[in-house]
Order: C-alpha cells, then structure tokens, then sequence
C-alpha cells in the first residue's frame, strides 16, 4: 500500500463514518480516491446508478459533488462547484432548490471557529437533501436544470450561445 493508499484509506474511512448509512441507502459505492499533499488535498469518487459523488477535501474545506452516473473522476485537477467540469457542490444544488444561501457569514464563522464539523455539516444536507437532488442527473432530467442553474448563478449560458 502507497502512502496515498493509506491515506485515500484514512479520508474515506472518515467519509464514511459520516456518510456510510445514506451511501449504502442509495447505492453509492467507492470507485477511486486520490490523496495529495500529505493528505491535505483528497478526492474520493462514489458511483451509484443515478449519480456520481465527489467526497472533497481541498485547502482544510470539505464538500460534498455530484455528477452524472458517468462523470469523469477528475484526479488531481481543479474541480468547478458550479458544473463547468461536470460536477456540482451538493451546498450550490441546495441553494439552487431552495432559494436559501447555505454558507451564510454565521455558518462561516462556525466553521473557522471550530464548531462546526464541516463533514457533520454536508451529511446533514445530504441526509435532507439528496432525494431531491440525486433525480435532477437522471440521464433523463438533467439537461433541463443545466442551464437555469447557471443562470440562477449568473453564469452565461454557453450551449445558447
């Protein structure tokens, strides 16, 4: 086992003691991880029928993003939130459905404060969430969100363009 091994063996551990139950509920199962920079930087793919699933770690934040069932497990490379690559934060889809801000400056503030476990945090909206989300990539549904979710977030819409 390489030392990116163990520590894609350490991050998903972890991954799963917050997620394991919704993972298992709806199908996702891990499919590949990369660990850079002594751990500081990782990436675990999870795959289910309906969905893909990034578990992040990048720069001491973690998020939660889902793509399409075939979504290319990115690797080392910078990863959009707002689904330039394919991939969308589980805490932007939210604010999408809902018309709520998730990350609000209280929220934030929790966070760098240390009191709020930001992998405790995405498990909890995952948990309310994801039966409200994972259908929008169902092959059949989710070319009709694409572009309204860039314009929600005013991004230009490129496939009109």
């Amino acid at each position: 086992m390489t030392g990116s091994d163990t520590l894609c063996a350490q991050f998903t551990a972890h991954v799963g003691s917050c997620f394991g139950k919704m993972f298992e509920q709806r199908s996702f199962e891990p499919a590949d991880c990369l660990c850079l920079r002594d751990g500081r930087e990782c990436i675990a793919l999870y795959r289910s029928p309906a969905a893909s699933l990034l578990a992040e770690l990048s720069d001491g934040a973690f998020h939660i993003l889902l793509g399409s069932a075939d979504a290319p497990f990115p690797g080392g490379t910078y990863i959009d939130h707002a689904g330039q690559s394919g991939w969308y934060a589980l805490f932007l889809l939210v604010e999408f459905r809902s018309g709520q801000q998730i990350h609000t400056k209280k929220v934030l503030k929790r966070f760098l404060d240390g009191e709020l476990d930001p992998y405790r945090f995405e498990a909890d909206l995952f948990e309310r969430w994801a039966d409200r989300i994972l259908p929008m990539f169902e092959t059949t549904q989710e070319q009709s969100w694409r572009a309204e979710f860039r314009r929600y977030f005013g991004y230009p819409d490129r496939e009109n363009r």
